[in-house]
């Protein structure tokens, strides 16, 4: 065993560091939540159309008499297929951009 050096000296603790960073928000997922959200915006914007003129089309229509009605149900099939999609679409994205900007607003 090697007696006990004179010189050496413990470690001071560090006076000068850094001190630590304070909590901050994360921009980056606060601007791609909101991104995500004006898409679904847009996209429920074109859902809240397709479903007014869905709710009208036999309005549209009505000046043809009877014989319109299998048109109507085809242009009612097509203004459908395209509230399914952008109501999904906008659901997603929706709910995406709440979830990441819920997410980037949180302190760490």
């Amino acid at each position: 065993m090697q007696p006990p050096n004179p010189y050496y000296q413990h470690p001071q603790p560090a006076m000068y560091s850094n001190p630590p960073r304070p909590a901050q928000r994360n921009v980056g997922l606060i601007v791609v939540g909101t991104m995500l959200l004006a898409i679904a915006t847009l996209a429920l914007l074109v859902f809240a159309y397709n479903a007014y003129r869905y709710a009208t089309a036999e309005e549209h229509f009505a000046s043809l008499g009877s014989s319109s009605a299998w048109m109507v149900e085809i242009v009612k099939r097509g203004y459908m297929k395209r509230m399914m999609l952008f109501g999904s679409i906008a659901g997603i994205f929706g709910g995406g951009g709440l979830v990441l900007g819920f997410l980037g607003m949180r302190k760490r």
